[in-house]
């Protein structure tokens, strides 16, 4: 399981907690998706100063395929994201 890393200066208790939150949300994920929900994801990824590697791979495994999780990287981006989300939500709406 990934952990999260939000700030060079963590200490241990920090990382402990942030990888337990991490691996409850994996798990959550998990549990939609074999439920049969499509997950989408979205994490808005500004600040030069944090390493957006993990979460960013965190929520890309808990979406239910590449292409449902979505990182921008300014606010700017984010009606255009939900707007691509409502399409597919459409089309599978109407697929069935």
């Amino acid at each position: 399981t990934p952990t999260l890393h939000y700030a060079p200066t963590q200490n241990w208790e920090h990382k402990q907690m942030m990888a337990a939150l991490d691996a409850r949300m994996a798990q959550a994920c998990t549990n939609a998706k074999d439920a049969g929900y499509i997950v989408y994801t979205v994490i808005l990824t500004s600040g030069s100063d944090i390493d957006w590697t993990a979460p960013k791979n965190l929520m890309k495994s808990c979406a239910s395929s590449a292409d449902r999780a979505y990182a921008p990287a300014n606010s700017s981006e984010l009606k255009p994201v939900f707007e691509a989300i409502a399409k597919s939500i459409r089309r599978i709406h109407l697929a069935e």
